[in-house]
């Protein structure tokens, strides 16, 4: 376990499909890096989540694996000092320990993605934060749809708000702990 400040990250097992998007996680990584923060994933075996953890080790940032019995082939990441893997009973206590971090940021993603940011977001904390990076516009039809179930009330008023919305890696920064 680190004794790093840890941020959560939330993001997909399909890979990048921008350059953009690839130029924003060196950025990433080198903001976590220069606070010394630790980072903690549901692994790093494929996709957006292995293009991720590659810039998180370049730029010297611890990572600890998250992940149930099922997930073993997280497992078979190459062995590398700042990687620590935190094996779980199950899918649900993974969000929740990811959950535990006072910062959890959502990358692009798909279902997985999702559940994560959800379930985070159903065991917000006070003081906790949870922030989205909406790349290129991603998440704006998330963002849109509970700004409509706040006005038809069926999300509680001041719900929406709790996400913070990014665009870019630099409007992460200001969240950091």
């Amino acid at each position: 376990m680190s004794l790093h400040p840890t941020v959560s990250l939330f993001c997909g097992s399909a890979p990048a499909h921008t350059p953009e998007l690839l130029a924003e996680l060196p950025k990433l990584a080198s903001q976590l890096a220069t606070r010394q923060l630790a980072v903690r994933m549901g692994g790093m075996a494929s996709g957006l989540m292995a293009q991720t953890g590659q810039a998180l080790l370049a730029a010297g940032v611890p990572v600890t694996l998250v992940y149930p019995p099922t997930h073993s082939h997280e497992a078979a990441v190459p062995p590398h000092p700042l990687v620590h893997h935190q094996v779980v009973p199950n899918l649900a206590a993974r969000v929740q320990f990811l959950s535990q971090s006072p910062l959890c940021v959502t990358l692009p993603g798909g279902l997985g993605t999702w559940h994560e940011l959800f379930e985070a977001w159903l065991q917000l904390r006070p003081g906790q934060r949870l922030a989205v990076l909406n790349h290129q516009g991603y998440y704006t039809p998330l963002q849109q749809l509970l700004e409509q179930g706040q006005k038809a009330a069926y999300l509680r008023a001041g719900k929406a708000q709790q996400l913070a919305w990014c665009q870019t890696v630099a409007e992460l920064e200001p969240l950091l702990p």
